[in-house]
């Protein structure tokens, strides 16, 4: 069990981004990871916040599945496939601190891009979708963070909302349900991680049922934004946590 004072900083962290991901669709494990990985070891938190996203995935798509983009989201799935196994044998033999570093520049370079220039949209995507759904495969199975790529890349195609939401998060419930048996495989699953996954767990579900009730109120403008800004805090904090390791 984790230590009183990890709880008392853990369970608002995993309220905040349960919210924000209620909101959006994404940033759970985005805003959850880099700040928990200062007191929660890699093996331990990336499947406890996997099986967190199961089930906030599973809660939002109640409501939202018939606004998904199934065009979109399945070569995305057939990418995070390919990658995620290739990302839990990443988290097993090397140091995160490279990684986290690397992947937290090109983050902020490109969501800076896309805030400040509005992006470059493709008109015909069908070609990336699969190169993108792999890279988030390969962060999802080795930090919990396969959000980025494919937030970037919908945010660049200046995707709806409501598909927006709907899409990345089929996207994402889809992925988790091929990583938890990898880790599974893998002897990631431990006792210790389905009983701190409980204990963070109410946490989770009230900033869940919190977001989604919050999602209908936020407009259109203000949902982009803030959904970069999400993956810009992301990044920062995943140079410095990687920094830190050094």
């Amino acid at each position: 069990m984790p230590e009183p004072w990890m709880l008392f900083v853990a369970l608002p962290i995993i309220a905040i981004a349960a919210v924000v991901q209620g909101i959006s669709g994404s940033g759970y494990a985005i805003l959850s990871v880099p700040f928990l990985a200062l007191m929660i070891a890699p093996k331990t938190l990336v499947p406890l916040i996997t099986i967190h996203s199961l089930f906030l995935g599973g809660a939002i798509l109640v409501k939202s599945w018939r606004h998904a983009q199934i065009w979109r989201a399945w070569p995305l799935f057939l990418g995070g496939a390919i990658g995620t196994p290739v990302g839990v044998y990443l988290l097993k033999v090397l140091d995160p601190t490279y990684l986290k570093v690397w992947i937290g520049v090109v983050i902020i370079v490109f969501a800076i891009a896309l805030l400040t220039s509005g992006g470059w949209k493709l008109s015909k995507e069908r070609g990336v979708l699969i190169p993108i759904g792999i890279v988030s495969g390969i962060l999802n199975g080795s930090i919990a963070m396969s959000g980025p790529p494919v937030i970037l890349f919908l945010q660049n195609q200046e995707v709806e909302k409501i598909h927006f939401r709907a899409s990345i998060t089929l996207f994402f419930f889809a992925q988790n349900i091929i990583t938890l048996p990898v880790y599974a495989m893998n002897g990631l699953l431990t006792p210790d991680v389905l009983r701190m996954s409980l204990t963070l767990f109410p946490a989770m579900a009230v900033g869940t049922v919190v977001g989604m009730a919050l999602h209908k109120h936020v407009k259109e403008a203000f949902f982009r934004k803030m959904v970069l800004a999400v993956v810009i805090i992301a990044g920062v904090v995943s140079i410095i946590t990687g920094i830190r390791m050094f």
